[in-house]
């Protein structure tokens, strides 16, 4: 094959008819993918190689429903006490509590969930806050979002146990 062939064929998207891909480039290509969905297989069946988060141990934890009314207004209730009003929120208010409820009741409806219900939050013994969904178990470590994020639903716990 001449200079100017191999200048053609490097400079062309795809192969043609006359210049197909070599044989041992697609074997090694098909066999990296075998091998990378027989590894994940593997990985998955037998637990080997995965990472598990351990459950969050809570110190203190309260169950809330939270709803948004007509007006916007978001109302927050604790789901122990027969509905008790813990707090509203104006409408230009709480907008990450707002965010991430919304996207958790939407993940109800994908799991065939009612869209109402009471949700979880809890402080963790190493001073984490979590968020969890009492219908679809999907639990939210909100340190993820940055500390004013975790006092948005820290001060939902009780003050004396978030004050640590």
């Amino acid at each position: 094959m001449s200079v100017d062939a191999l200048k053609a064929l490097a400079a062309s998207p795809y192969p043609d008819p006359n210049h197909p891909l070599p044989k041992p480039i697609v074997a090694g290509g098909a066999a990296l993918m075998v091998a990378t969905v027989a590894f994940c297989a593997f990985g998955h069946a037998t637990g080997i190689g995965r990472t598990v988060e351990p459950a969050p141990v809570a110190v203190v934890s309260r169950d809330l429903v939270f709803t948004e009314n007509d007006d916007k207004t978001l109302t927050v209730r604790d789901a122990d006490r027969g509905g008790q009003v813990v707090k509203d929120f104006d409408p230009e208010d709480a907008g990450f509590i707002r965010a991430l409820v919304r996207g958790m009741l939407r993940n109800r409806t994908r799991y065939g969930e009612p869209a109402v219900g009471a949700f979880r939050v809890s402080l963790a013994r190493d001073g984490g806050v979590w968020l969890q969904d009492l219908g679809t178990h999907q639990n939210v470590d909100l340190r993820a979002f940055g500390p004013t994020q975790v006092q948005a639903f820290a001060q939902f716990v009780r003050p004396e146990e978030v004050a640590r």
